[in-house]
């Protein structure tokens, strides 16, 4: 290989690397004290769910990126929930995880909610669904409703204020496509 195109991948896997290192709130060093929390505002958020809530594929390489995700990113280029939170209570600084994973299932929600309550979080997010409609075949919508219940029942288990989640989803498909697929209620 020769020393141009070694200097070449160098320089973009530190490109790849920078891009996707955390850009974190940080605390203040070691001695200061932590943040009040502000009082209706969550102070530790957990996200939950698939590609989507990881980031794949918003730093340039073909990867997992939180520092993006909707939900808990804390880089300049995205207005995350842990951004606008963390702009009105600052107790939540570098107290998010983003437990998603890129391919996952409904069906593997159940293990992130058990990873989720072994950490304190005030407000957990879940966005799943779109590889159960759009790869392989399609979870059927009583599965899918099983699936999620398991995996909400681990999470009131240990969180029992999660009384009523909000659940959305951002996956829109043809008509066709769902008119060839199990359409029982749930």
């Amino acid at each position: 290989m020769s020393r141009r195109l070694a200097v070449l991948l160098v320089v973009a896997a530190s490109l790849i690397a920078v891009g996707c290192k955390s850009a974190g709130g940080g605390s203040g060093g070691p001695n200061a004290s932590p943040p009040v929390s502000v009082p209706g505002f969550p102070s530790s958020m957990v996200a939950l769910g698939d590609s989507l809530t990881a980031a794949f594929g918003s730093c340039l390489a073909p990867t997992a990126c939180p520092r993006n995700s909707w939900a808990t990113g804390d880089g300049g280029q995205v207005n995350s929930h842990y951004r606008r939170i963390l702009k009105a209570n600052p107790a939540i600084s570098d107290r998010q995880a983003n437990l998603a994973k890129s391919g996952a299932k409904v069906g593997d929600l159940r293990g992130q909610a058990e990873k989720a309550v072994q950490r304190p979080a005030d407000y957990i997010t879940i966005l799943i669904g779109a590889n159960d409609a759009c790869r392989d075949e399609m979870t059927a919508p009583t599965a899918f409703r099983a699936e999620l219940d398991s995996a909400l029942a681990v999470l009131r288990s240990s969180v029992p204020w999660i009384a009523r989640p909000f659940i959305s989803a951002s996956v829109r498909l043809p008509r066709r496509k769902l008119r060839s697929r199990d359409q029982s209620p749930t």
